[in-house]
Order: C-alpha cells, then structure tokens, then sequence
C-alpha cells in the first residue's frame, strides 16, 4: 500500500543493472522512467511533437533492441499493459 519514488537517474546508475533480455518487470519500469512527467514539446528532426504528463515518444523497434525482444513479444507485453492500465 501507498507509493514510492524513484529518480529516473537511476537508468544511469552503474549499479543498476538490467538484464539484456529484460522481464515484463524490468521493460514495464523503464517506460515508467522514460515517461514525460509533464506536458512538453519535443523536437526530433524537423517534427515537433507534444507529449502529454505519462506519454513517451519511441518505436516498436526502438524497444525491442532495447528489452532484447522480438516483434511478437513486444506487441503482447504491449497488450497486456494497456489492459492492466
């Protein structure tokens, strides 16, 4: 019951470390970290984009290199954390 905080710092902690193949644990806070805490613009190439508090910008593709995941892996995760949101 009730909540904690976490610095999205510890992304950068060398003591931290998450595995190369990541768990449905590890993938589901590194996109809690990740996420915009507030509203913000974002400029990436010549687009600019408004993220809203808890949006994050990236692709399928992007995340799955990042978990260590192929396509079908990722979709389902996704599916599975919309469903629990």
């Amino acid at each position: 019951k009730g909540w904690i905080k976490i610095h999205r710092k510890i992304l950068n902690n060398p003591l931290v470390k998450f595995s190369k193949n990541y768990s449905y644990a590890e993938a589901w806070i590194y996109l809690l970290l990740r996420a915009a805490y507030t509203n913000q613009k974002v400029l990436i190439g010549s687009e600019i984009y408004n993220l809203k508090a808890g949006e994050i910008l990236t692709s399928q593709k992007k995340l799955c290199k990042k978990f260590g995941w192929g396509n079908s892996r990722l979709r389902t995760f996704l599916k599975l954390y919309e469903k629990i949101i």
